[in-house]
């Protein structure tokens, strides 16, 4: 495609993501045969580019390209790899322990037992780190920074339901490592004060002042739309779906553009430097991304906004379209699961449309109305037209999703994006 002619790196990424999506489910066999495969190709592939006189792929040196793409892909898998068939397999092989673990978020409640996702902090006896989910039948209620004990029964992912009947990739796309089910009553033995811990009950702080102040339907929208907790939404997440709107509740760019934008225009009104000016904008985007429990798509948003600060900061030119892919390909590198994030898809589609449509069509709509002998068209006109073309670009890929995983593709997406998304 041509938005790939001079983006060597955008490229190396796609193939490579393409590659840990396909084999992350499959078998450790699978991923080193493929690992194997990789190497085994760039070495044949490079002396054969140079004997066929190929020395440029997408305007970069051949050599350079293949070196790169193998050690991506490569690097990709052995990270997949580490977290599916090391890491995560030995909890599927567990049937009983006694373990020691700090609740991080209470996933659901009621009046008979609840459901919490806890960080693991030992088992049997031995120093332990993971993250998993809970169920106890217990009468006792845990909240968020409690350390517990309790005898546990570990079952398969794919077994364990939540109240959302949560597969077995949406469960690994939001951390949890393992599943397991109390055996008689947890204890409570301490109160962890760690980072997580904070940043987890300042979010439950404020989701319960959004309460306070606003009715039921508008806490749970403002909770999805600042904090990115949409367990809430019920009726509301249906609407969405229903008019073409879900990616709009997708916690990303435009809500933390929003936030750091806002902040950057105070500090440059106080006449701030760029220089410390980008560093506070990029602490308050971290900060906002630990308050958001390093959703996926946040986190994304902030590794774009770090490289385009980076940029400025070195005067060059960012390109928004290699940002979007070094920062997605960063982040699956790290977490593999995270290729399975429907927040991620949905942001990254929703930027990728915006940044192949609706730029060149804004560029395409100033040039118009610049050449326009009328003059009374201005900015309004101009700014409807860029809001319109954001839109189509951001729904032609975002359909698609939406068909897959919410079984609907409403023809009123186009006109719910440029209706709320300035709301």
């Amino acid at each position: 495609m041509n938005f790939y002619r001079r983006r060597p790196l955008a490229l190396i990424i796609t193939f490579a993501l393409i590659i840990s999506a396909l084999c992350a489910m499959r078998s450790g066999f699978v991923k080193i045969a493929v690992m194997d495969a990789v190497l085994v190709a760039a070495l044949i592939c490079i002396p054969v580019f140079k004997r066929c006189g190929i020395k440029r792929i997408c305007n970069l040196d051949s050599t350079a390209f293949i070196i790169i793409f193998a050690a991506l892909t490569i690097a990709m898998m052995l990270t997949s790899f580490a977290y599916y068939d090391v890491y995560v397999a030995r909890y599927d092989g567990l049937t009983s322990a006694h373990i020691n673990a700090t609740v991080v978020s209470v996933e659901s409640r009621t009046s008979f037992g609840a459901t919490y996702g806890v960080q693991l902090n030992s088992r049997d006896g031995k120093s332990e780190h993971a993250s998993g989910l809970i169920s106890s039948d217990s009468a006792t209620a845990f909240n968020v920074g409690d350390v517990i004990e309790a005898d546990v029964e570990f079952c398969h992912l794919d077994e364990f339901y939540t109240y959302r009947d949560a597969s077995r990739t949406e469960l690994l796309s939001k951390g949890a490592a393992f599943a397991a089910n109390t055996v008689g009553e947890p204890i409570f033995c301490d109160r962890d004060g760690g980072v997580s811990v904070f940043l987890a009950k300042l979010r439950d702080t404020l989701s319960a002042k959004l309460t306070l102040y606003l009715d039921n339907e508008s806490a749970s929208l403002a909770d999805a739309l600042f904090l990115g907790d949409r367990s809430g939404l019920g009726k509301t997440e249906r609407d969405f779906t229903y008019i073409g709107g879900m990616h709009l509740l997708a916690l990303s760019g435009l809500h933390l553009s929003i936030i750091v934008g806002s902040l950057e225009g105070i500090l440059m009104r106080f006449g701030l430097g760029s220089k410390p000016r980008y560093a506070l904008c990029m602490a308050l985007a971290a900060f906002y991304v630990g308050l958001t429990g390093f959703i996926a798509s946040a986190l994304r948003a902030a590794i774009m906004l770090a490289i385009s600060y980076s940029a400025s900061l070195h005067d060059r030119d960012g390109d928004r379209i290699t940002a979007l892919f070094a920062a997605v390909g960063l982040i699956v590198l790290v977490d593999p699961t995270a290729i399975f994030d429907v927040s991620l898809q949905l942001s990254f589609a929703a930027t990728l449309g915006l940044l192949l449509v609706a730029e060149p069509a804004s560029r395409l709509s100033d040039e118009i109305i610049h050449n326009s002998k009328r003059r009374l068209i201005p900015r309004k006109i101009k700014g409807l037209s860029r809001q319109i073309m954001g839109s189509l670009g951001a729904i032609m890929f975002i359909l698609p999703l939406q068909w897959l995983y919410f079984g609907e593709a409403s023809e009123m997406a186009v006109v719910a994006t440029v209706v709320m998304t300035p709301i």
